[in-house]
């Protein structure tokens, strides 16, 4: 081991015998929150941080990982530092943005990104907000002379300092999700073509995927949306919300419109996207599938059906579509709140009724049902 690594790593061992007496004592401090106590826990964290990546940019040579034995540098810094190869990967990335570079003799050469690499070590700012500037520059930098990015990240960094773009006024101090707008529209600022390269990326990336149903009977969905649809999909979301209806079969009733509602959020939105896809299978004009309005079709048979006795929860119902056996109180739910169309078979499959194509209910129709029911 290089002596002046042995002087690090002895001075390391007594910052974190120093920090382990600052968390015991803030494990019995006050409830009170303290700003000033989170920004200096804040300060000296961005100065780990800085160390970390700094640690690890000697392994962003895939030599260097293999002769300590790991298949990738990725591989080394996960397994070396105890964390994901997602969290590796960027302090990789990051350490390569901001550490020397060697020419082909062997010179050194300036890091590829100066600016942030001197705001960082200092710990003018953290990790999140080095990543985000590098990698908005790098976006660019095939199409953006060197003097115009480092213009840019002069000022990206002075905004991530809580300086105005000049480094001149000090602002208020933002979050990263507030500056990453800021840096963004910088980038496209001093972007040839603007902000048509991200439009064209998202055009390219976006997607939307449902999977068969799982063993829960709950059926995966999610995708990346472009932001007109991601925020539309938001707003409606919170419209939904803010004006309740009764999608679910036992989410919401009498009692959670008096303000009891004991659904999650993740939930909450669940339904409100669930009333978003009822209202727009019943609005007119809306597409249709083979010839015909898009209906959700329940199965059951014939003498299940009219037999009165039974468990409300035996499983007497297929939904079209997935496997999962519905029970008895589902499918009365179902065919009364939610207008799926119901077909009953003989024991030898043949169809003894389906029923009424109407796909909602009427809004007094539904508080009937809720009354009913509750």
């Amino acid at each position: 081991m290089a002596p002046d690594a042995c002087s690090e790593i002895a001075a390391l061992q007594r910052i974190t015998a120093e920090l382990a007496g600052v968390v015991t004592a803030l494990s019995i401090g006050s409830t009170r929150a303290v700003p000033e106590l989170i920004v200096a826990v804040e300060a000296a964290g961005r100065l780990i941080d800085a160390a970390r990546v700094l640690a690890a940019a000697p392994l962003a040579c895939r030599t260097e990982a293999e002769r300590l034995g790991f298949a990738s540098p990725v591989a080394a810094v996960a397994t070396l530092a105890q964390i994901s190869e997602r969290g590796a990967r960027a302090r990789i990335e990051l350490a390569e943005a901001i550490s020397p570079d060697l020419s082909v003799s062997g010179a050194q050469l300036p890091p590829r990104h100066p600016e942030v690499s001197r705001a960082l070590t200092s710990g003018r700012i953290g990790l999140d907000g080095a990543t985000l500037i590098t990698r908005e520059l790098d976006r660019s930098a095939p199409r953006v002379s060197r003097e115009a990015r480092a213009a840019a990240a002069t000022m990206m960094v002075n905004l991530a300092c809580g300086f105005d773009p000049t480094g001149e006024r000090q602002l208020a101090p933002v979050s990263v999700d507030y500056l990453a707008g800021e840096v963004r529209a910088l980038g496209a600022a001093i972007d040839p073509d603007g902000a048509r390269p991200r439009e064209e990326r998202a055009l390219q990336k976006r997607t939307a995927w449902v999977s068969p149903v799982n063993d829960d009977g709950l059926m995966p969905f999610g995708g990346l949306l472009e932001p007109v649809v991601g925020v539309m999909l938001l707003r409606l979301l919170e419209a939904w919300r803010r004006t309740p209806r009764f999608a679910s079969h036992s989410a919401l009733d009498l009692d959670d419109v008096a303000g009891s509602d004991t659904r999650t959020p993740d939930q909450r939105r669940h339904d409100a996207f669930a009333e978003i896809i009822m209202a727009s299978a019943a609005a007119d004009g809306t597409r249709q599938l083979n010839g015909r309005p898009v209906t959700v079709l329940v199965t059951v048979a014939a003498e299940d059906l009219e037999r009165a006795e039974g468990l409300q929860s035996d499983p007497i119902g297929t939904l079209a579509g997935s496997p999962i056996p519905l029970s008895r109180g589902r499918v009365e739910q179902l065919t009364d709140a939610n207008g799926y169309r119901l077909v009953a078979l003989t024991a030898e499959g043949a169809v003894t009724g389906i029923g009424s194509p109407e796909r909602c209910f009427t809004s007094n129709q539904t508080l009937a049902i809720a009354a009913r029911d509750g």
